[in-house]
């Protein structure tokens, strides 16, 4: 048994060496691969795009005391560079016009609605004071002109006479009672017309601001950046914004940031402080060294009705460039 061995691994040698004999030092290289294996780190690189934006920004706001919406007429170009009180954004002046005008017309009718109340208010009172006049008369009449002698007048006209009193007295005390319950309800409804009046001039108040609010300036010197709305495209005129709502940025261009957006499959890894690599798609082949600043915990769409999900992910700049970096550029990002 084991002399079949040794001769089997005899003859696997043997064959070995004759098919090395056969193939020439060219040849066993060309038909063998050869793999090196070594120990080394594993890093994975994403691509993303985005764009520039300002780390400090003031924003040019609607007024939030600016009744209904507005609808954008005019906008000062994208990257443009602002001074402050430059106009950059203008409004359209059909729809406050249009509610200045009925406030005007709700102010008018309520005035007229206080006065008529008002001068029903001086009828009811005369009104009042001559029907109180009017019972003390005939109660005095009546107690003047009282059938009490019962040898001269029958029972009958006695007792019909005392009733007459009494109720002539129950007409003075009710007419005296009820004026002062009068002019308290005179009041309340003054009142309610005047509140209608104050309403009306605040309507006025609130669409005269808005007029003026139909242009809305740079708070301050710098580099004007329209805002992206909900599905990342920028305000442009046309659109309708509404009270509070900011249009667009004046900001410095000394200190940028980046903002990016990486597949929601390809965001396994990303953390804060991870190293990252960005290059100006108007500046190619010249990348700018950067780190991750911040991950948004919760993806978002980039585009309406797209099923894509993506995670927005903030790069700071080791360093900013003012005559390269410009707010709103695009850019591309290598993340490691």
């Amino acid at each position: 048994m084991r002399l079949g061995g040794l001769r089997l691994t005899a003859l696997t040698a043997l064959t070995a060496l004759t098919a090395l004999h056969a193939c020439g030092p060219g040849e066993r290289a060309a038909t063998v691969p050869v793999i090196e294996v070594k120990q080394q780190l594993f890093s994975r690189v994403v691509e993303a795009d985005g764009y520039l934006r300002p780390v400090l920004s003031v924003p040019v706001t609607v007024p939030s005391d600016v009744p209904g919406q507005l609808r954008i007429v005019w906008l000062q170009q994208n990257g443009s560079v602002v001074k402050k009180g430059e106009p950059v954004v203008r409004f359209d002046e059909l729809e406050p016009r249009s509610r200045l005008q009925d406030a005007e017309s709700r102010r008018a009718v309520s005035a007229a609605n206080r006065e008529k109340e008002a001068v029903a208010q001086r009828a009811d009172l005369q009104q009042r004071k001559r029907d109180i006049l009017t019972a003390q008369r005939e109660l005095e009449l009546s107690r003047t002109f009282l059938h009490r002698d019962p040898l001269i007048f029958s029972r009958d006209q006695i007792i019909e006479d005392e009733l007459d009193e009494k109720w002539q007295a129950a007409k003075l005390a009710h007419a005296q009672n009820s004026a002062p319950v009068g002019e308290r309800l005179g009041r309340n409804k003054l009142g309610l017309t005047e509140v209608e009046v104050q309403k009306a001039a605040e309507s006025i108040r609130r669409a005269e601001k808005g007029l003026r609010a139909l242009e809305l300036s740079a708070p301050h010197d710098g580099v004007l950046t329209i805002r992206r709305r909900g599905w990342g495209d920028n305000w442009r005129v046309g659109d309708v914004v509404y009270r509070t709502m900011s249009v667009a940025d004046a900001s410095p261009v000394d200190n940028m940031e980046v903002e990016v957006f990486v597949l929601e499959a390809e965001a396994s890894g990303l953390a804060k402080d991870r190293r990252a690599e960005v290059t100006i798609e108007a500046q190619p082949g010249q990348p700018l060294a950067a780190k991750v600043k911040q991950v948004e915990t919760v993806t978002k769409q980039r585009q309406e009705k797209s099923p894509t999900q993506y995670f927005g992910v903030i790069l700071s700049l080791d360093h900013t460039d003012p005559q390269v970096c410009k707010p709103s550029k695009q850019i591309r990002a290598r993340l490691f």
